[in-house]
């Protein structure tokens, strides 16, 4: 049986904490729809077993999670999402 990737999308909003020295923080942001999405087709077309495998094992924020938001099958705001945000994928149970 061929394993099945789920996506879940985490979308983020700046909020400045101490504005004269410069820091922010990153809040969550309210989602403008669905936030999880099947990424199987995406991750097998486009990653390598290896690749697929380090995905999975990435926490959130690094450039091979947060390329998943590409994938043809995310729901369109995802896409268009101009803040900050952050994607987990797992194994679909």
């Amino acid at each position: 049986m061929a394993c099945r990737y789920r996506a879940t999308f985490h979308p983020q909003q700046d909020r400045a904490a101490d504005r004269g020295r410069g820091l922010a923080s990153i809040d969550p942001a309210e989602p403008r729809g669905e936030t999880s999405w099947d990424c199987t087709d995406y991750l097998t077309s486009q990653y390598s077993d290896a690749q697929r495998a380090e995905l999975l094992q990435e926490s959130v924020g690094s450039e091979l999670t947060d390329s998943v938001r590409n994938d043809p099958a995310a729901p369109a705001w995802v896409g268009a999402w101009e803040g900050p945000f952050e994607v987990t994928v797992e194994v679909a149970l």
